[in-house]
């Protein structure tokens, strides 16, 4: 039977009952979010990953030249996850390595992606 606030039941519902798990105490819910070694591991490695990718897309980028590089042709030329490499470029680009022009290069899927290209061929490029 479901019972309300004011403690007065609710006869349209009597064939059900809720069975609701009472709150945790705090210092259980306290003991339960102590970060474990496997969880800072995991950040640490995330991390290492990150940076390797950021490597390569710099890498990949710089070595097409004045050419650039949009995000999908990136993609295949570093073999890393299409969805993983405008997080990537995003932050070269915050820290001054990379620039997205304003030119357009078809892509293989029918759109068209921005060239990117490594700061020091920026000016040649725009």
């Amino acid at each position: 039977m479901i019972t309300s606030n004011t403690g007065a039941s609710s006869d349209a519902h009597s064939d059900h009952q809720l069975d609701l798990p009472l709150a945790e105490s705090s210092a259980t819910n306290q003991r339960r979010h102590k970060i474990q070694p496997t969880s800072s591991d995991a950040y640490s490695q995330s991390r290492r990953t990150s940076k390797n990718h950021q490597g390569k897309v710099l890498e990949a980028v710089r070595a097409s030249g004045r050419r650039g590089l949009t995000n999908a042709e990136i993609a295949v030329a570093t073999r890393i996850e299409y969805t993983t490499v405008p997080g990537c470029t995003g932050k070269l680009i915050s820290r001054g390595q990379l620039v997205r022009t304003s030119v357009r290069r078809p892509t293989g899927k029918g759109g068209e992606g921005f060239i990117l290209v490594a700061a020091e061929f920026a000016d040649e490029v725009q």
